[in-house]
């Protein structure tokens, strides 16, 4: 159910686009109110917290979850294509890993009653059946392999289609996209507990290859010479666009965009893979060398 926050009639302006979702709402609210209780607690206990930069990457990709999922962005998705692809590169490419900076479920478990944090290690640590579900989901392979299947299903027409025409299904598409992009970016960045973390020469084949695979979808749609999707033939009068320059854009978000984006974080990656290598110690060879008399 949509409940207008401002003028969402058509024809209406970019900007005074939203609208008001509780079932979108009451997640968003009760992850920000989470995380900001933790860091209270951890604060008033005297425990550590993490740097500033990383607290505020968690409600920067709060705020871009919010605008993305309940803004023009969601309005417009079923009647602009581009804006379509817009939202479900902010989901994937911007707000995903910088909710993973900002460590929430390191934040929320420090902050747990030490009886509580004690008793949920020996629940992960004891069933068998989430430890070897663990160890098969939380690493690049599966990881990348679950989103990237994740993301080209969805784009099929037939199940694209469906999506326009029902919301909950639409719902579940974008919590697939967060959930599977989410845990991507966590074993990349800072995962729970800390041996999870993929090792950067590691992690940039996924990532490379997962820019490849977003990067043909867009080239597909970009060159096509028709509408690959039939409700975006018309698109909203609001932007005076045909249904194939609708689409073109679209695909070039997603091809250029996206890709640009997926190139930063190579080069981050890479970036850091050097730094760590140049921060290692250097072996002392000259106790080996042989003493001249």
């Amino acid at each position: 159910m949509l409940l207008p926050v401002l003028d969402t009639a058509p024809g209406t302006s970019l900007w005074t686009a939203w609208v008001a979702r509780p079932q979108v709402m009451a997640p968003l609210l009760l992850l920000i109110a989470a995380y900001t209780i933790a860091l209270v607690r951890l604060q008033r206990a005297g425990a550590r917290r993490p740097a500033g930069w990383r607290i505020g990457s968690y409600y920067a990709g709060m705020a871009l979850l919010i605008v993305a999922l309940l803004g023009p962005l969601d309005v417009f998705n079923d009647t602009v294509f581009f804006l379509h692809m817009l939202q479900h590169m902010v989901l994937i490419q911007i707000a995903a890993p910088l909710i993973a900076l900002g460590q929430p479920l390191q934040v929320v478990v420090r902050a747990l009653p030490p009886r509580q944090s004690r008793r949920l290690a020996k629940i992960v640590a004891g069933h068998g059946t989430v430890r070897r579900w663990a160890d098969r989901l939380l690493h690049p392979v599966p990881a990348f392999l679950l989103f990237n299947i994740v993301h080209g299903l969805w784009h099929i027409p037939t199940l694209y289609q469906a999506v326009l025409d029902n919301e909950l299904l639409h719902d579940v598409q974008h919590l697939s996209f967060f959930i599977t992009s989410y845990l991507c970016w966590w074993l990349i960045v800072d995962p729970m507990p800390r041996h999870r973390r993929v090792p950067i020469p590691w992690a940039l084949g996924p990532v490379f290859l997962t820019s490849m695979a977003a990067s043909a979808i867009g080239a597909v749609l970009t060159l096509a010479d028709n509408v690959v999707y039939p409700r975006y033939q018309a698109p909203d009068s609001l932007w005076g666009l045909s249904g194939v320059v609708d689409q073109q854009i679209g695909g070039l978000i997603m091809w250029v965009g996206g890709g640009l984006l997926y190139f930063a974080v190579l080069l981050i990656m890479v970036g850091r893979a050097l730094g760590s290598a140049a921060d290692e110690p250097k072996r002392d060879d000259s106790r080996y060398q042989p003493s001249v008399h």
